[in-house]
């Protein structure tokens, strides 16, 4: 709530929050927030990224059809150590 009352502040059309879909308890309300946010400068949209953000990130990289998917804490803890290792390759 305070980067959103933050954000008035700054003149900008348009306001993307891009949300990984993981296992969060409070996704639904950070959705509602995202949607019951007015404005008359700014547009605030919510981009919701399945499985992950990393996944976007990877694809700058490299093309891939490898199928990323639960192997710990997070459904994308193997593909962000692919990322983590285009990143040390830089």
């Amino acid at each position: 709530k305070k980067q959103i009352t933050k954000e008035r502040e700054v003149p900008y059309d348009r306001v993307f929050c891009v949300i990984d879909r993981d296992r969060h308890a409070d996704f639904g309300d950070a959705i509602n927030l995202i949607k019951g946010y007015r404005s008359r400068q700014t547009q605030l949209e919510a981009i919701v990224s399945h499985p992950c953000f990393e996944y976007w990130l990877l694809l700058h990289f490299e093309y891939t059809t490898m199928v990323f998917g639960a192997s710990g804490d997070s459904p994308c803890d193997d593909l962000i150590a692919n990322v983590r290792t285009h990143q040390k390759q830089e």
